[in-house]
């Protein structure tokens, strides 16, 4: 009944991020055990961030996760919380990633293990995930987020007591969030309520509710109210609960079934009068006006002597409570005196409907607050005017911050709304008058003109070169940077919330379409294969919507790795600049210090010095490493780029972000430098200080898992299991090489033979020799393993040699849904191959699985090889097949041209695969082609008209690119259809299997499009 909080389902952070994190957010981590400063300010913008989420702001949201991923992307913290976002994304690859470094750093970690859980749960690994939580627990029995998936298992296994124990202990934890004290007090309540004790689950939900409101926990608390005798709280809950159905449009689609459960509950309620309500401690205005004018138009219109009298008692109570109301409203500080005098005209007007000195008192105490709120309001004019000519702005009295707050509350002044009567008015006219000494620099009015135009090249030029020359005359590093990079505009008039008038709703659709764009682009395969066209176009695609921040730093880099320096320099000073002047002309913008406004300004500096070749130590903005760097990357000088690893760089200077991208960035340049410091440090044999210094240099780059450096970590006393579990771990790292190490084969093959597993030991050495005669062989150590492997197989016939490696690969066929994604055992199976296409030239069948072990280890190039050579040898291949196959071998590896070919050669062979299909469409998402994106997934319907993905894929693109919210909608109603048919067809309580057929996201998104579509045809009628 409470689930509301659970599912999950990929989603690009759009407008449409509230609607999934509402079903996402509980199931997730979000908190951490912190335990340092860095932890807990992770902590409070995780909270900044589900708080957005929220509030309906996902591009707040977004912008605070990449603030704080560009910051602290290395932290384990941090990289729990980019599991959790990728993970919400529907986006495993990403999530796995970023978890797995995260326990790299903390293996203990209680989010990452609590990620990692649900990520397990999620794909099918339910054992592994249970060990994983009780493993964690173990380590952190108070973490919120480990605790919580107990409960929920100890649910699932029917353990109520014990799930209620769990529940309760992190409902009642006060440092845990809102939302998982909302979820867990949510889940207390329904235990309470299974087990008939009807107060104690009213109590319960009552408090999630505190913390977090939900319609389900609402109407749960309603009822079990009503059941406990609770009368007047009840009608409260409803009054309250009705409110909200009225004032939140995600609510409609709810609102009429949620009245109909209500009306019994009502009918059933015992009247409290009004006399009731004027009493209670804490009086309610609102409840009270509105019960009092359901009852008074009860009572209109009847003559009888009996309605009269309770008529004109009625109006007499009104007044009582109008009087109530205007003493406590005028007695609040932080209310307008417009809305004090509004209420003292209410009281007023009243009183005329009231006869005696009940009347005569009423009128005269608001005539007396009337009067006294005209005074106030004229003391509080002078104050904040002061306050102005010091050196306020407008925004300051609308968005103050902590110590701002403070001296408005010792002058007794409001924060300013969009509207505050004779003080706002007093202000804006003050304002108006100072908009015209604004000193603008030349660079702000090209960035308006950029916006506009982003695929104007010569506005670009004008635009970076005109930053560049406001930069460097600057000093952004002090407290007032933000302001030197562009001075704050003087704003004369408070607008709302989300809307400017330098931000139009133009700007705010391209803007939104952009982020879309971007969200949905894949990067990093492209940037691994080194595709610097398709990059750029994919870049330019989202560009030419709005020049999206994010995009123009990407597009700067590619063309810094590309060797375009003047395009890399004027893509970084766009970026700059468009994001400075969307932080100063969006007023709600304005209180927060975008932090790439002033430190985007080093890098700017840093570029035009590497497209000018200088560079200086002694700047404020030091630029000589960069321009090294740039240099020692330019010539592949790989083996000098060491001393810059370990370089104190300025923070967010380009410089670190080099260092950044080869740490923790795509497969750029990491195995090429980790090769050359390795040769330089063979090279310095007689040098141990030299030595040293390359280990330390190397460590940077996580060396331990390259076979050169990973090696250093085998020491002598270790025993044989310890040096196994190294040379192991250093083979099962196929970025780095070691699969292809032949000195660690030789090394484990070694052990294995002195441990007189000869078996192994001769699997080991063919590994070490690539399985590949001594006559075929170059390198030296490669031979060595092929002799010792001849050695211990002895004196054989061909053919007899030859049938024993069959019976290898069969045995490796049976056992590979032990070890399939197990990187040695994989390698030791394609060497085994190799081994028999060495015996035995040309054999297909051979060739045929070797292909898809390639393609688990990575190794896509090979894989095509091995599918290509079959495709031309082998008339009986099935063509389709094989085409399909190197479609999807040129998609890992990033050639997403050739996989388009070759997914569209398989398709037009006949082959009619939904996977086929889907991958397609993903492809020509990605680069931009939503018509042909769209053709695709009606495909896969066409063949499998309930594929859950195609319907939420198709939505997608209907929705967001092509912006048929009608298409989109139905397609959405065909999935939500879809799930309940199949979860009711469900045979055994399948957790995870009932988890992945929920609706809560879909219903979200339905009432969403319903929402736009009828604010579109509003626009239309009206002429909008």
């Amino acid at each position: 009944m409470f689930d509301h909080l659970t599912g999950t389902r990929r989603s690009s952070f759009g407008l449409r991020l509230l609607f999934c994190l509402l079903a996402t957010l509980a199931v997730l981590p979000t908190s951490i055990v912190y335990a340092d400063a860095t932890d807990d300010l992770i902590k409070k913008q995780m909270s900044a961030f589900d708080e957005k989420v929220m509030d309906g702001n996902p591009q707040a949201a977004m912008a605070i996760f990449q603030k704080m991923l560009d910051k602290y992307r290395n932290h384990a913290s941090m990289l729990a919380w980019q599991g959790r976002v990728a993970l919400m994304q529907r986006n495993g690859p990403a999530a796995m990633e970023a978890l797995n470094r995260a326990l790299q750093l903390k293996p203990d970690h209680p989010v990452a293990n609590a990620v990692m859980a649900s990520l397990e749960f999620q794909t099918g690994k339910q054992q592994q995930a249970i060990q994983r939580i009780e493993k964690a627990l173990a380590k952190n029995p108070d973490s919120p987020d480990l605790l919580q998936l107990s409960a929920e298992l100890k649910m699932q296994q029917m353990q109520s007591p014990e799930a209620l124990k769990i529940w309760q202990k992190i409902a009642d934890n006060k440092d845990n969030t809102d939302m998982q004290r909302a979820n867990a007090y949510s889940k207390v309540g329904e235990l309470e309520m299974q087990a008939g004790q009807h107060a104690a689950a009213a109590t319960a939900l009552g408090k999630a509710l505190e913390h977090r409101w939900h319609p389900n926990v609402a109407m749960a608390h309603i009822q079990m109210l009503h059941k406990s005798g609770a009368g007047q709280e009840a009608v409260t809950a409803i009054a309250e609960f009705k409110k909200k159905l009225n004032d939140d449009p995600r609510l409609a689609q709810v609102k009429a079934q949620a009245l109909k459960q209500l009306s019994p509950i009502e009918s059933d309620l015992v009247f409290y009068t009004l006399e009731t309500d004027l009493k209670a401690d804490k009086f309610n205005a609102y409840l009270f006006d509105h019960k009092a004018k359901r009852i008074r138009k009860s009572l209109e219109g009847k003559t009888d002597k009996a309605s009269k009298e309770k008529l004109t008692k009625v109006d007499a109570l009104i007044l009582d409570g109008l009087m109530r109301d205007l003493k406590e409203t005028f007695g609040r500080e932080s209310v307008s005196s417009s809305w004090v005098k509004k209420k003292a005209g209410q009281v007023k007007e009243q009183a005329a409907k009231v006869s005696g000195d009940k009347a005569t008192n009423a009128i005269d105490f608001a005539n007396q607050v009337i009067a006294d709120v005209e005074s106030k309001d004229n003391a509080q004019i002078e104050s904040a005017l002061a306050l102005a000519k010091s050196g306020w702005s407008l925004q300051d009295f609308a968005y103050p911050d902590d110590d701002q707050k403070k001296v408005l509350e010792d002058k007794g002044l409001p924060i300013l709304k969009a509207s505050y009567g004779p003080l706002g008015e007093a202000l804006e006219q003050y304002y108006a008058a100072k908009q015209s000494q604004r000193q603008a620099p030349a660079y702000e009015e090209l960035a308006r003109q950029f916006i506009d135009n982003p695929t104007d090249a010569a506005i670009q030029t004008k635009l970076a070169n005109a930053f560049y020359e406001h930069a460097r005359k600057i000093d952004a590093t002090g407290d007032d940077g933000y302001d030197k990079v562009l001075p704050p505009l003087v704003w004369a008039k408070i607008p709302g919330k989300t809307t400017s008038p330098n931000w139009d709703k133009t700007i705010q659709e391209r803007y939104d379409n952009a982020f879309t764009l971007w969200n949905n682009y894949k990067v990093n395969d492209r940037l691994e294969a080194r595709r610097w066209d398709d990059l750029l176009a994919g870049y330019d695609r989202i560009i030419e919507v709005y020049p999206l921040h994010g995009a123009l730093i990407g597009r700067a880099k590619v063309h810094y790795y590309a060797g375009n320096d003047k395009q890399a320099f004027e893509d970084m000073a766009a970026s700059v600049a468009v994001k400075a002047w969307e932080y100063r002309h969006t007023f709600y913008r304005t209180t927060y210090r975008n932090a790439w406004v002033v430190n985007g300004v080093q890098s700017v500096l840093e570029l035009h010095d590497v497209l000018a070749g200088t560079g200086s130590s002694t700047q404020p903005y030091p630029t000589l490493p960069t321009v090294e760097m740039t240099r020692i990357i330019r010539d592949k000088k790989w083996g000098d780029i060491g001393p810059y690893l370990v370089m104190e760089h300025k923070k967010d200077s380009f410089a670190k972000d080099l260092i950044d991208d080869m740490k923790f960035g795509p497969k750029l340049n990491r195995v090429e430098i980790l090769n050359a410091l390795a040769r330089e440090w063979n090279e310095a044999s007689e040098d141990q200080a030299k030595r040293d210094q390359i280990v330390e240099q190397a460590k940077v780059l996580k060396s331990h898992g390259h076979p050169s450096f990973g090696i250093l970590e085998i020491k002598k006393e270790m025993s044989d299991e310890e040096k196994i579990k190294i040379l192991e771990g250093i083979v099962r790292n196929t970025e780095l090489g070691g699969a292809y190490e032949p000195l660690i084969h030789f090394l484990l093959a070694s052990i294995y033979e002195k441990q007189g597993d000869i078996e192994k030991a001769k699997l080991q050495y063919n590994a070490g020799a690539e399985g590949w005669n001594v006559d075929q062989l170059k390198i030296k150590m490669q031979i060595v393993c092929a002799q010792k492997r001849d050695q211990l197989e002895g004196e054989v016939e061909s053919k007899e040699l030859f049938d024993r490696y069959v019976a290898y690969q069969e045995d490796f066929k049976k056992r590979s849904t032990e070890f399939k994604n197990d990187t040695l055992e994989l390698y030791r199976w394609e060497c085994v191959l190799n081994r028999l296409l060495a015996l035995k030239a040309n054999t297909t069948w051979a060739l045929h699985k070797r292909h898809n072990i390639r393609t688990k280890l990575t190794f896509y190039k090979g894989a095509i090889a091995d599918l290509k050579y079959v495709q031309e040898k082998d008339d009986k291949a099935k063509k389709d097949v094989i085409a399909a196959l190197l479609g999807f071998n040129y998609m890992k590896m990033g050639d997403y041209e050739n996989a388009i070919a070759e997914y569209s050669k398989a398709i037009g062979l006949g082959y009619n695969k939904t996977w086929a299909f889907i991958d397609r469409g993903e492809l020509y998402r990605s680069a931009g082609k939503a018509k042909e994106a769209v053709e695709d997934f009606t495909k896969v319907l066409e063949i499998d008209p309930d594929n859950d993905k195609a319907l939420e894929e198709r939505a997608d693109l209907y929705e967001w690119y092509l912006k048929d919210n009608k298409a989109a909608l139905a397609d959405l109603q065909k999935q939500r259809s879809v799930r309940i048919s199949k979860r009711a067809k469900l045979k055994t309580k399948d957790p995870l299997a009932e988890y992945m057929l929920d609706t809560n996201v879909i219903d979200f998104r339905i009432a969403n499009l319903k929402a736009k579509i009828a604010r579109g045809n509003l626009d239309k009628m009206f002429g909008n």
